[in-house]
């Protein structure tokens, strides 16, 4: 959940007309006292690992209204498995639940099935485009479909970069791994503007911040977690879905929450 900041550009693509918006470096928040008594905006961040797109479908139907009175600007989601037609097919759903839906499409299987697939769905009354040089799929060609990226505005004045990342699972900080998660600082630091990282990162906080504390320092990120375990097990679970945010911004995310009650893997 993100508190509404202030933001001059970066290099961004106009989501229509093509155009370059903005080159001005990001001057940080807006002093607490420029605006005296007006409230902060509050917009809502979800991260969904769906295993599948029928539950992906029921998150966006679910989230189209308001949550506790505040808006879900978007979904950021991980393995959706759809690829080619069923991709396609997904995206018409998400159309038709007022939603704009973009990412990378599921790998297909020697032996048959779908892996991985990310994804961004932003409400369809937000502008929605591409960084400046990217497309959506930005995965590194030994791990497709589990890195994307999209611009959204409406967050921070400005717009910023979302990116929803599924690491590989049971291995760490593997060189596949380290490789998706250099693949989205590269992104970050060339638009140079405010970012946020979040998805499965099939590993803890803790085990991220040991073992790829060179990469978040390079990329000025801040780790900022649920304070309970997100993927459950008798044994009581593990923190896996957080996000990596950009620092400047870190101190606008008010919390992450954990809602046990709806149907995900």
């Amino acid at each position: 959940r993100s508190r509404e900041g202030r933001h001059t550009g970066g290099e961004v693509w106009h989501w229509y007309l093509g155009r370059r918006v903005g080159e001005a470096r990001n001057p940080g928040l807006e002093p607490k006292g420029k605006h005296r008594g007006r409230k902060p905006i509050f917009q809502d961040l979800v991260i969904l690992n769906s295993s599948g797109q029928p539950q992906l479908l029921e998150a966006l139907a679910s989230f189209k209204e308001k949550q506790d009175g505040v808006s879900v600007a978007a979904i950021l989601c991980q393995e959706h498995h759809t690829n080619g037609v069923s991709w396609n097919n997904l995206q018409l759903k998400a159309k038709g639940l007022h939603w704009h839906m973009q990412g990378a499409q599921a790998e297909a299987l020697a032996g048959g099935g779908l892996s991985a697939g990310v994804g961004i769905a932003s409400r369809a009354y937000v502008n929605m485009g591409l960084p400046f040089g990217a497309s959506h799929d930005i995965s590194p060609e030994e791990s497709p479909g589990r890195l994307a990226v999209a611009w959204i505005e409406g967050i921070v004045k400005g717009g910023m970069i979302l990116m929803s990342v599924y690491l590989w699972h049971s291995e760490g900080l593997t060189p596949r791994n380290r490789a998706i998660l250099e693949q989205a600082g590269l992104l970050a630091k060339k638009f140079r503007g405010p970012w946020l990282l979040a998805g499965d990162f099939n590993m803890t906080p803790e085990q991220l911040q040991e073992e790829g504390c060179d990469w978040i320092n390079k990329v000025g990120g801040v780790v900022v977690r649920p304070g309970e375990a997100t993927c459950r097990s008798v044994s009581g679970g593990r923190t896996i879905d957080y996000c990596v945010v950009d620092a400047w911004m870190a101190a606008a995310v008010e919390k992450i929450t954990i809602d046990q009650d709806f149907p995900s893997s």
